[in-house]
C-alpha cells in the first residue's frame, strides 16, 4: 500500500503530511539533506584534527617516546567512524532521489527513514569525536624494561642448574646473599652464564626495579661504571658527564637507594669499590643483589661475595654432546674418519664451551677429511709454540700447567745479529695459571708492550732474567719504554721485576698482590719523571720495600695507594 497524506491550507501555503510517519520520523526524512551537508562538513573537521594531531604524534615519537593509550583509541574510533560515514555520502544522491514533496517525504518512508537515522547519529558521532580530540599530552616517555635482552647462545649443557641456583640467591631477599660471584677460567662460559640470568629477569615475574649490566674488564675505570649504570637510571646529560667521580656517585646513590635493582658485574679483574661507584651495599632495606664474573677466586674475596659459585670446564660427554650439536651429525656422518677426528678435536678443546661453540661452528663447514686434519694441524701448533706473528696485538696464555718455558730461537739471533724485534704490534699480554714457567724474558722481543697482566704463576721467579743474556746485551733494549700498565698478582716466589730501576716513561698504574718475596721494584728517583703513578698493594709489603735510596723512597711515597 502506498503513502497517505493528509493537505493543510494556511494562507498561500500547502503542507503535506505523510498519515504513515511520525514526527521523528518526518524531522529524519525532512532534515536528511541538511544532515548530509553537515555530516560531509563535519566530517571533514574531524579529519583535519586528525591529520594535525598525528603530525605532532610523528614528532614526539622521533624522540623516543610513545603515544598513550587514549590518543590511540581515540585515532582508531575515528578510523571508523570516517568509514562509515564515508559510506553514507557515497549513496548520498540515490538516497536524495528518493525524496518528495520538496523533501518532506519520500516515495519509500521506511528505506529514507532508516538512512536519515544513521546520518543523524552519524553527524553526532562526528560532532562528538571533534571535541573530545583535544589533548593536553599525547605521548609519554616509554617505560623501560627491568632488563635489557641480551644475545645468548641456547643453554649449554650442565649450565642450566648453576643459572636455577644463582636465581634462587636473587630471589631471597636476605642481606647475606646480597654479592654473588662466578668463578673460572677464560672461555669456561661465565658471560654466557651472566646472560642467562640477565635475561631470566624477562622471563619470570619479578620484584625488582630496575637491572643493570656492566662489562668491566681488565683496565678498570669507576668513570666508565658510573657512565654505563648513569645511562640506565637516567643520568646522561652533559652536564652530569662534566661531574667529578664523587658527584656521580652521589647521584648514583640517591636514585639506587630508592629502587629495588640488581647490578650485573661481567669480567671482574680486581675489586670494585661499590661505595666509590655509587652502588648502595645490599641490605633488606635497599633489596638489591650483586652479581658479578671473575677468573679469579681471590676476587670473590675481595668483593666479599656471600655466595661463590665455580663454573667449571665441561665434562667429556657434555663437551662432545656440545660440540656435535654445533657440528651436525650430518655432517658428521658424510664422510669415513670423520667422527674419531672430530673426537680429537673436541677432546683438544679441553671442555671450554666457548672454544667447542666456536670450533665446532668452524668444523661445521669442513667436507672432507683433508680438510679437518688440517684443522687439527692448526689447533695443536697454536698449544706451549709460538708463532712469528709480527701482526699479533694481544697474547693471552692461559691455564697452561705444563708449560716451563717459552723457548724463544729470536733471542739467541738478537742477541747476535741484533736484528729489529719480533712481536712489534704485540701491546697486550697475560700469562694466567702457569704454575711451572720460571721467568719471561721473552718480553724483551715486545717493544711496545702497554699491558701486563701476571697471576698465579707460583714458579715465577723473575719476569726477566739475566741468566742466559748479559746486562751488556739486554741494555740496548729499550725494555717496558712503552709500558702503561703492569698488574702482577699471587706470586708468591716472584723476587724481581728487572735487577735495576727503569725509565717507565709512560708507566700509570702497578699493582703488586699477594708478591711476599719481591723486595724491590724496578723505580728509582728518575723513573717515570714527569708521569703521575699509582702503585698499589698491600701496606705490609710497602713498608718492607727495599729502595736504592731515600730520595726514591720519597718521590714514590704520595703514589702509593693500600689494597
Amino acid at each position: 500500500m502506498g503513502n497517505i497524506f493528509s493537505v493543510s491550507i494556511s494562507g498561500d501555503a500547502i503542507f503535506f503530511r505523510c498519515l504513515n510517519c511520525t514526527s521523528r520520523k518526518v524531522a529524519y526524512i525532512s532534515e536528511l539533506e541538511d544532515n548530509l551537508d553537515a555530516l560531509q562538513t563535519e566530517l571533514q573537521k574531524l579529519q583535519e584534527a586528525r591529520n594535525d594531531l598525528l603530525r605532532k604524534i610523528e614528532l614526539v615519537e622521533k624522540n623516543g617516546k610513545k603515544r598513550t593509550d587514549q590518543v590511540q583509541g581515540w585515532l582508531s574510533r575515528v578510523r571508523d567512524v570516517e568509514a562509515e560515514a564515508g559510506g553514507l555520502l557515497e549513496i548520498r544522491s540515490q538516497e536524495i532521489e528518493k525524496l518528495c514533496f520538496g523533501g518532506y517525504c519520500s516515495k519509500n518512508c521506511k528505506s529514507s527513514f532508516k538512512f536519515g537515522k544513521l546520518v543523524a547519529n552519524k553527524l553526532k558521532l562526528v560532532a562528538t569525536l571533534k571535541d573530545e580530540g583535544v589533548f593536553e599530552v599525547v605521548a609519554e616517555n616509554i617505560p623501560e624494561t627491568v632488563a635489557v635482552e641480551r644475545p645468548s647462545e641456547p643453554t649449554v649443557v650442565g649450565m642450566q642448574l648453576i643459572v636455577d641456583t644463582v636465581w634462587r640467591c636473587i630471589e631471597v631477599e636476605e642481606e647475606q646473599v646480597g654479592i654473588i660471584g662466578l668463578y673460572g677460567m677464560g672461555g669456561v662460559g661465565k658471560t654466557t652464564l651472566l646472560t642467562k640470568i640477565n635475561n631470566k629477569f624477562l622471563e619470570i615475574s619479578n620484584n625488582f626495579d630496575i637491572v643493570i649490566w656492566v662489562l668491566v674488564s681488565r683496565d678498570l675505570q669507576v668513570e666508565k661504571i658510573q657512565e654505563r649504570i648513569g645511562q640506565k637510571i637516567g643520568l646522561d646529560g652533559e652536564s652530569w658527564k662534566n661531574k667529578s667521580v664523587d658527584e656521580k656517585a652521589s647521584d648514583i646513590f640517591k636514585i639506587l637507594r630508592k629502587k629495588k635493582f640488581v647490578v650485573l658485574l661481567d669480567d671482574l679483574w680486581d675489586r670494585v669499590d661499590l661505595i666509590k661507584v655509587g652502588i648502595p651495599l645490599p641490605s633488606v632495606e635497599v633489596g638489591c643483589k650483586i652479581v658479578f664474573t671473575t677468573r679469579f677466586l681471590d676476587v670473590c674475596g675481595l668483593m666479599e661475595a656471600n655466595r661463590k659459585f665455580k663454573v667449571e670446564c665441561l665434562r667429556e660427554a657434555e663437551a662432545w654432546e656440545l660440540f656435535e650439536g654445533k657440528v651436525g651429525r650430518e655432517t658428521l656422518d658424510s664422510h669415513p674418519g670423520i667422527l674419531e677426528l672430530a673426537k680429537v678435536v673436541a677432546k683438544e678443546c679441553g671442555g671450554l664451551p666457548l672454544a667447542l661453540i666456536t670450533i665446532g661452528r668452524a668444523m661445521s663447514y669442513k667436507k672432507t677429511p683433508e680438510e679437518w686434519k688440517y684443522a687439527i694441524q692448526v689447533l695443536r701448533r697454536a698449544s706451549s709454540k709460538f708463532p712469528d706473528l709480527k701482526h699479533l696485538r694481544r697474547l693471552e696464555i692461559e691455564d697452561c700447567e705444563d708449560l716451563e718455558e717459552l723457548k724463544m730461537e729470536h733471542l739467541k739471533v738478537l742477541q747476535k745479529t741484533r736484528e729489529p724485534y719480533n712481536f712489534c704490534s704485540l701491546n697486550r699480554v697475560q700469562i694466567v695459571w702457569c704454575s711451572r714457567i720460571r721467568d719471561l724474558t721473552w718480553l724483551v722481543l715486545v717493544p711496545n708492550l702497554k699491558y701486563l697482566f701476571v697471576s698465579h704463576c707460583y714458579e715465577l721467579e723473575e719476569i726477566i732474567s739475566n741468566r742466559n743474556f748479559g746486562e751488556e746485551f739486554l741494555e740496548m733494549i729499550d725494555l717496558f719504554a712503552k709500558l702503561h700498565f703492569i698488574n702482577i698478582r699471587h706470586l708468591p716466589n716472584l723476587k724481581s721485576i728487572y735487577w735495576k730501576a727503569l725509565p717507565f716513561p709512560h708507566l700509570n698504574l702497578f699493582y703488586v698482590i699477594e708478591c711476599p718475596k719481591l723486595k724491590k721494584i724496578p723505580l728509582d728517583s728518575d723513573s717515570a719523571k714527569g708521569q703521575k703513578i699509582v702503585i698499589s698493594g698491600n701496606e705490609n709489603w710497602w713498608k718492607g720495600l727495599e729502595w736504592e735510596s731515600e730520595a726514591a723512597q720519597n718521590a714514590f711515597l704520595p703514589c702509593f695507594q693500600s689494597r
